[in-house]
């Protein structure tokens, strides 16, 4: 009976198939043959009729949908393989499979041919991935990248918004748009993306530091000071925000605030000569008020007994600006400005010998130029 059973059960299926097989269009029986020929021109000629004719036909749409996939003809895929689910969700795990091949072998392609310095050919791959999946997010990022290897900002900007329409949350994505609008010297637009990036990660230093810079542009110190004070207190070890930060206060005149920082950074760096030509005008600039101030005070009444006191002070911030001048001068020689400032420091500290040695280097270097 068992065995019996077993070979009942064979014959209706064989039934089953033969009558389903003969319920189908002839087109989808002489595409099936052609598929197997490898015949795929053929194959889309007689499926292309098939829907047609039922365009409510689940396997034809999907036969369809691959053999356009072969011929790399990914919109008329897609619109076939949408069609066929529209129609029934038989072939559902079929075309996710069919459209996760195709966009991982041009995605990996695009990512190739970008390592390997050729942009276009990167350019073409994601685009056609974005065509085989519109909803990876990974094309548009990679496209945006490229682009702006290729100067064409529009395009990127335009990418960069695809990929946050998918993904509108991504952290990374966000950043890079800012840090892209910053370059581009959109400000405003470069503040709004690192403020939806700090939403999602408050603690991200590369979305902070560029904020600070961001409202420094736009003369918004008071936001940017505090976008930095909230960077350092993350990574209190970052010389690039203490200089940025510091480079703040040197901008709004509040010079003693500027050289705790740009000190702070030659405490760990002492030959970083950004910091240490900062820091020496940082005290010039000083110096350089009071002496001012105490000259206008002389001609109001030069027996005012501030006046010595000014130009007491005014020397000491002199002397002060020297050390950093003139290791400064060590490590870059043939800045003329530096030596013109530093013979300014002598002579208004009271060696006029050095101050005068400065000052004709000065000149040579300008006779140089």
């Amino acid at each position: 009976m068992k065995k019996h059973n077993v070979v009942l059960v064979a014959l209706i299926a064989i039934v089953g198939l033969s009558v389903m097989w003969a319920c189908q269009p002839k087109e989808v029986t002489s595409a099936k043959v052609y598929i197997q020929q490898n015949d795929w021109d053929k194959a889309i000629e007689q499926l292309e009729a098939a829907v047609a004719v039922t365009p409510e036909n689940a396997e034809a749409q999907y036969l369809l949908g691959q053999g356009y996939g072969k011929k790399g003809r990914f919109e008329d895929m897609n619109r076939a393989f949408d069609a066929s689910l529209a129609a029934a969700n038989t072939f559902e795990q079929q075309i996710k499979f069919e459209r996760e091949k195709y966009w991982v072998e041009y995605f990996n392609k695009g990512v190739n041919a970008f390592n390997e310095e050729n942009v276009d050919n990167a350019i073409q791959a994601f685009e056609t991935a974005a065509l085989v999946n519109s909803e990876k997010p990974e094309n548009y990022r990679n496209l945006a990248v490229a682009y702006l290897r290729k100067d064409q900002f529009d395009k990127a900007e335009e990418n960069y918004k695809k990929a946050l329409a998918v993904e509108p949350e991504h952290v990374e994505t966000l950043v890079n748009f800012g840090i892209a609008y910053y370059n581009a010297g959109k400000f405003a637009e470069s503040i709004e993306q690192f403020e939806k990036a700090l939403e999602q990660d408050p603690n991200n230093s590369d979305a902070i530091s560029t904020l600070g810079l961001a409202y420094d542009q736009l003369g918004e110190s008071d936001k940017a000071i505090q976008a930095y004070e909230t960077a350092l207190k993350a990574n209190p070890d970052n010389n690039d925000l203490k200089f940025n930060y510091a480079r703040l206060f040197y901008n709004k005149s509040e010079y003693l605030k500027a050289i705790e920082q740009f000190e702070s950074i030659l405490a760990a760096n002492p030959d970083d000569f950004e910091a240490l030509l900062s820091t020496g005008d940082s005290y010039l600039r000083m110096a350089d008020k009071i002496r001012t101030e105490a000259k206008e005070l002389e001609e109001k009444n030069e027996d005012d007994p501030k006046i010595a006191e000014m130009r007491a002070k005014m020397k000491e911030l002199y002397k002060k600006s020297i050390p950093f001048l003139e290791k400064a001068s060590e490590i870059k020689p043939d800045n003329k400005n530096l030596w013109y400032n530093l013979g300014i420091a002598h002579m208004q500290a009271g060696d006029a010998e050095k101050g005068k040695a400065a000052f004709e280097k000065a000149e040579a270097m300008g006779k140089q130029n």
